[in-house]
């Protein structure tokens, strides 16, 4: 390896310099993976939330076309609506808050709960009003 006249040699990257970059590659690309691993989960959560949302706006459908005076009958107080499977854990409870069962409008909850990815438990209630 012959210096130049400026005494800078003309020879290519060492071998230390080489490791240090490679270094340097190995964490930038392990940040980028470990972001794109999170942006993934939280598609898969939001994609989950959108179906047992979706689940729970049927269920309120059928909660509605039901006629009045048959919807305790139907769906007694604390019931279970079965599950449509689309979400793991999925689990939707009908409650009728307040103790007057002849209420105009008569209150309904709609509970719905389902397990993420990261294996926790959601909860998303909806309340409505049954008019006569």
């Amino acid at each position: 390896m012959k210096p130049t006249r400026d005494g800078i040699s003309e020879a290519g990257m060492s071998l230390l310099e080489l490791m240090i970059s490679v270094a340097i590659i190995s964490i930038v690309l392990l940040s980028v993976i470990y972001a794109m691993t999170g942006v993934v989960q939280a598609q898969r959560n939001a994609r989950l939330q959108d179906r047992a949302l979706a689940d729970l706006e049927t269920v309120r459908e059928q909660v509605l076309a039901v006629p009045y005076d048959s919807v305790r009958e139907i769906f007694p107080d604390g019931s279970q609506v079965p599950a449509f499977n689309n979400v793991p854990g999925e689990v939707i409870t009908i409650t009728y808050p307040g103790s007057d069962p002849d209420a105009d409008p008569l209150p309904i909850n709609i509970t719905i709960q389902w397990r993420n990815i990261n294996n926790a438990v959601i909860t998303r209630t909806l309340q409505l009003l049954k008019k006569k």
